[in-house]
C-alpha cells in the first residue's frame, strides 16, 4: 500500500502543480518535485535515502521559495518519516507544510497536506484524527471535479474513500464499511489499486459474516504473482488473511499465510505488519510449540518498543503539544487580527454613515424641489392621460358601430329576399281570394276550388320564406348578442362561410356598383373548435371586409381585365393547427408600412372611413384564443390574412 500511495500522490500532485502554470515551471522546480518523488520512493524501502532526498527537496524549494515544492517536499518527507516510526518528526513537517498550504491560498497543497496526515494518524490508531483529515482532504478534492485532474483525481479520491472504509470497519461500521469500499471497488479502474481494495473489501465481508466471499478476496491477492502484487501488498493480505484463518481455527492455514507475510513484510522492513505477524504466529504456535511462540513474542515486543516505546511517546507528546502551541498562539493571532479589524471596520463605519447621512440631507432638500416639479407634471401627465384613454374608448366604440353597421347591412339584405317573396305571394293571393269568390257567384265551383289550390300553395310558399327570415335573425342575434366569454364547439367552415355573405351584403348595400367573386376551400373533415364565436366572427368579419375594400378599391382603377377575387381556405396544419386563409387580389400592401399594420390606430384608409383599430383588436382576440395572426402580401399583387388556431 505504500507503493500505492506513492503512485497515488506523485501522480496527483505533480501534475496539479505542473497544470497550474506550465509555461513558467522552470528547471529548479522541476527539480524539486524530482527530489520529492525520489523522497517517496525510498521511503517504502530506505530511509537514509528517502531521508536524503527529502532534505535536498525542501533546501531546494526554501531556496528558490517554491512555495507549492515547500509543502509538497514536508509532506513526503514526513510519510517518509512516518514509515519508519519517527512519527515526533513527521508531524510537525506536516502540520507545517499545512499551515504554508492555508496561509497560501493553495487548496490542492492543502487536500496534500490532509491526505498524507490522515495517513500518519492512521498509522499511529488515532482514528478520529485520522477520519477527520480524509474527510478534509476528500471535501477538498470534491471542490475540483474529475474534470480538471482526470485519471490522478480518481485514484486519489478512491484511495481516500477506501482509508475512510477502513476506519469504519476498525470501528465496527460494517454497513458504512461496505459502502465505501463497494464505491471504491465499482468506481476504480487502476492495476496497481485493485489489490488493496480487494484486501479491505475481503476483511470487511468476513467480519460481516460473508466468510467465503471475504476469503476469496483475500486468497486472489495473497497468491498473485509477484510481478502483479508489491511485497507491501502482499504482506497485508496475508497478514489479514492469517487472521480471518485463526478466527476460524484453520490453524496450519494460518500460519502459512502468516509466514509467507512475514517473509514479504521482511523484505522491505514494514515494521506495522512486522510486529502484527510476530504477534498472530505467537498465539498461533502458543499451543503447538512454547519455544517458538517466545521467539516470535519477543521479537514483537522489540518492534513495539521501537514503534511505541516510551521515548516514542514523549516525544509525540512533546510534538503534538507544540503544534497545539503553535496553533493556539496563531489562533490568537488571528483574534487579534479579527479584532483590529472590527476597531477599523467600526469607525469606517461611522464615518461612512456620517457621510450618507449628510449626503441623504442635501439630497431630501433637492428631492422635496424636484418633488414638486414632478407633482405638477405628474398632474398634467395624469390629466392627458385621461383624455387619450376617453378617446381611444370612443374609438374603440366608433370600430364596434363600423363593424355593426356593416354586420346590419348585411343582416337587412340577407333577409330582403324572403321577405320579397313573402310579399310578392300574399299579393297573388289576395288577387286569387277575389277571382274566387267571383267564380263560386258564377255557380263555377270546379274553376273556384283549383284557384283555392293555388291560394294553399301561395301560403305554403309564405310560410316557408317566412320561417328562412326567421331562421336568418335568429342566427344573427345569435352572432350578435354580447359576449360571455365563454369557449364553445364551433363549425369553423360554417362561421366563416356565414360571415363572407354578410360582409358582402353589408358591402354591397354601401356600394351599389360593388361586385366580386367569393371562392371557398372549406376542409370537410374539421373537427368543431373550442373558440367564443363572436370573437372570431368579429375577427373574420373584419379581415373579409377589408379584402372586399381592397378588391373594390383596385377595381375602381380600371385595370383591363381584373376581376376581383375574395376567397376563403381552411384546413388542418401538419402541426395539428386550424388554419383560416383570408386571400384577396387586390393591390398588397407596400413593404414601408407592412410591419404598422397591426399597431393600433393605424389605417390607410381615406379620413373617416376606418379607426386603424381593426386589425389590432383582431390580433389581440387571436392571441387570447393562444393562437396567431400573420400577413403575406405582394405589391399590386395579393394578400392573404392567415389565423392559426389551437385546436385542444
Amino acid at each position: 500500500m505504500k507503493y500505492i500511495f506513492n503512485i497515488i500522490v506523485c501522480c496527483l500532485f505533480t501534475q496539479f502543480i505542473n497544470a497550474q502554470q506550465p509555461d513558467k515551471v522552470n528547471i529548479e522546480q522541476r527539480s524539486v518535485m524530482k527530489l520529492a518523488a525520489q523522497c517517496l520512493k525510498y521511503s517504502t524501502v530506505n530511509f537514509d535515502s528517502a531521508k536524503y532526498f527529502g532534505s535536498q527537496a525542501i533546501n531546494l524549494a526554501d531556496k528558490i521559495n517554491y512555495t507549492s515544492g515547500k509543502i509538497i517536499a514536508r509532506c513526503y518527507l514526513g510519510i517518509a518519516y512516518t514509515r519508519s516510526g519517527e512519527i515526533p518528526k513527521s508531524l510537525p513537517l506536516q502540520f507545517e507544510g499545512l499551515k504554508m498550504a492555508k496561509d497560501n491560498n493553495l487548496p490542492k497543497e492543502e487536500a496534500l497536506c490532509q491526505y498524507t496526515l490522515g495517513k500518519s494518524y492512521l498509522f499511529l490508531k488515532d482514528y478520529n484524527s485520522a477520519m477527520r483529515f480524509f474527510r478534509d482532504a476528500r471535501n477538498g478534492l470534491n471542490n475540483f471535479g474529475e474534470d480538471n485532474e482526470i485519471n490522478s483525481y480518481n485514484v486519489a479520491f478512491a484511495d481516500i474513500e477506501l482509508s475512510i472504509g477502513r476506519l469504519f470497519m476498525i470501528s465496527g461500521k460494517l454497513d458504512s464499511a461496505l459502502y465505501f469500499l463497494k464505491r471504491v471497488e465499482k468506481g476504480n479502474g487502476e492495476e496497481f489499486t485493485d489489490g488493496v481494495i480487494k484486501i479491505f473489501l475481503g476483511q470487511a465481508y468476513f467480519l460481516d459474516g460473508q466468510r467465503a466471499l471475504g476469503l476469496t478476496y483475500l486468497t486472489k491477492v495473497a497468491k498473485a504473482k509477484p510481478h502483479i502484487q508489491h511485497d507491501y501488498t502482499i504482506a497485508w493480505a496475508c497478514s489479514i488473511l492469517a487472521g480471518c484463518y485463526k478466527e476460524i481455527n484453520q490453524t496450519d492455514s494460518a500460519i502459512y499465510y502468516a509466514k509467507i507475510g512475514l517473509s514479504a513484510a521482511q523484505k522491505i522492513n514494514f515494521k506495522d505488519r512486522l510486529l502484527h505477524i510476530n504477534q498472530l504466529l505467537a498465539d498461533l504456535y502458543e499451543k503447538i510449540d512454547l519455544e517458538e511462540s517466545h521467539n516470535y513474542l519477543k521479537k514483537a515486543v522489540e518492534l513495539n518498543e521501537e514503534l511505541f516505546g516510551s521515548d516514542k511517546i514523549f516525544q509525540l507528546q512533546k510534538a503534538v503539544a507544540e503544534q497545539q502551541q503553535q496553533i493556539q498562539e496563531a489562533e490568537k493571532k488571528r483574534l487579534a487580527y479579527e479584532s483590529n479589524i472590527k476597531q477599523y471596520s467600526l469607525i469606517l463605519g461611522i464615518a461612512v454613515i456620517l457621510t450618507i447621512a449628510l449626503l441623504l440631507y442635501r439630497n431630501n432638500r433637492q428631492k422635496q424641489k424636484a418633488n414638486s416639479v414632478l407633482q405638477d407634471q405628474k398632474d398634467k401627465v395624469e390629466s392627458t392621460l385621461s383624455q387619450l384613454k376617453s378617446t381611444q374608448a370612443q374609438l374603440i366604440q366608433s370600430e364596434k358601430l363600423a363593424s355593426l353597421g356593416e354586420l346590419t347591412a348585411g343582416i337587412a339584405h340577407e333577409i330582403q329576399n324572403p321577405l320579397n317573396f313573402v310579399n310578392n305571394f300574399s299579393e297573388l293571393s289576395n288577387e286569387l281570394i277575389k277571382e274566387m269568390k267571383e267564380e263560386f257567384k258564377k255557380g263555377d265551383t270546379e274553376e273556384g276550388f283549383a284557384i283555392a289550390d293555388d291560394i294553399e300553395q301561395n301560403l305554403e310558399k309564405i310560410n316557408h320564406h317566412g320561417k328562412r327570415a326567421s331562421d336568418i335573425v335568429k342566427g344573427m342575434l345569435e352572432h350578435s348578442r354580447t359576449s360571455t366569454g365563454q369557449k364553445e364547439p364551433t363549425d369553423i367552415n360554417a362561421l366563416c362561410d356565414e360571415y363572407l355573405r354578410l360582409a358582402y351584403h353589408g358591402m354591397k348595400a354601401k356600394d351599389k356598383g360593388f361586385n366580386a367573386t367569393m371562392e371557398t376551400h372549406f376542409d370537410s373533415n374539421l373537427p368543431k373548435v373550442d373558440i367564443i364565436p363572436q370573437d372570431i366572427g368579429r375577427v373574420l368579419l373584419n379581415l373579409i371586409n377589408n379584402a372586399f375594400y381592397a378588391v373594390n378599391d383596385r377595381s375602381k382603377k380600371g385595370e383591363k381585365g381584373y376581376q376581383p377575387t375574395v376567397s376563403i381556405t381552411t384546413q388542418l396544419t401538419a402541426d395539428t393547427q386550424l388554419l383560416i386563409a383570408i386571400k384577396d387580389n387586390g393591390s398588397g400592401i407596400p413593404d414601408a408600412i407592412k410591419d404598422k399594420i397591426f399597431q393600433p390606430f393605424f389605417t390607410t384608409k381615406p379620413t373617416g372611413q376606418g379607426t386603424g383599430l381593426g386589425l389590432s383588436l383582431s390580433y389581440d382576440i387571436v392571441k387570447a384564443h393562444g393562437g396567431g395572426l400573420k400577413v403575406e402580401t405582394k405589391e399590386n399583387d395579393s394578400t392573404v390574412f392567415t389565423i392559426l388556431l389551437p385546436i385542444h
